[in-house]
């Protein structure tokens, strides 16, 4: 199992030998993103790691592979665009696929992810990008999430078209704090990035 090579201990002889030792070994610079997703996908690359299904029943699996692939091209990107260790990032996606993508995106990045309801009001997200000095806004596209997150810092800056090639997905760079200035030309690379990544993951 994967996760005995965070272990101290595996096995133990009483319940006083567990208390004892039991510990979890965590290295330093631990990085989720690094240490566990881009290990496994580089010794079982064909392991599923997500499994996803809406409501109306449409399915995908995703690789290890494929999620290490995408989560790095997904980083490239924001990070060519300003993102940057230390940033945090309001998030918005419910229950979709892409969240992980962009989770372990961030993860590589060093970017402070915060997962955040749809049933926020524009006064909600203010309060937010304030008290956690938000840098930026990602939404899938939803009318009644981004009327409200319009409300809380003005104009929407640009939007990705067919992100991943299935939807519609928003970043809002919030005025105090700009570090993503998008263009909709600007999705077309990261678009052909992840058709790279998807392709060579079916190889």
């Amino acid at each position: 199992m994967f996760i005995k090579r965070f272990l101290k201990k595996e096995k133990f002889d009483n319940y006083d030998d567990y208390i004892q030792n039991a510990a979890v070994v965590v290295p330093e610079n631990f990085n989720f993103a690094y240490d566990v997703v881009d290990v496994i996908a580089r010794e079982t690359p064909d392991k599923v790691a997500i499994i996803w299904m809406n409501d109306s029943g449409d399915k995908k699996l995703i690789t290890f592979k494929m999620l290490a692939q995408m989560s790095s091209a997904v980083a490239n990107f924001l990070g060519e665009r300003g993102m940057k260790k230390g940033d945090t990032v309001l998030l918005f996606m419910r229950r979709r696929w892409e969240y992980w993508v962009l989770m372990m995106a961030m993860h590589k990045l060093g970017v402070i992810p915060i997962p955040s309801t749809n049933q926020l009001k524009s006064e909600d997200i203010k309060y937010r990008i304030k008290a956690a000095d938000v840098h930026t806004v990602i939404a899938f596209d939803d009318g009644a999430i981004i009327s409200e997150i319009k409300n809380a810092t003005g104009d929407i800056i640009g939007i990705l078209n067919s992100f991943f090639n299935i939807s519609k997905l928003w970043l809002v760079a919030v005025p105090h704090a700009i570090t993503i200035n998008l263009t909709f030309c600007s999705i077309k690379y990261l678009i052909q990035f992840l058709e790279a990544s998807i392709i060579a993951s079916l190889d």
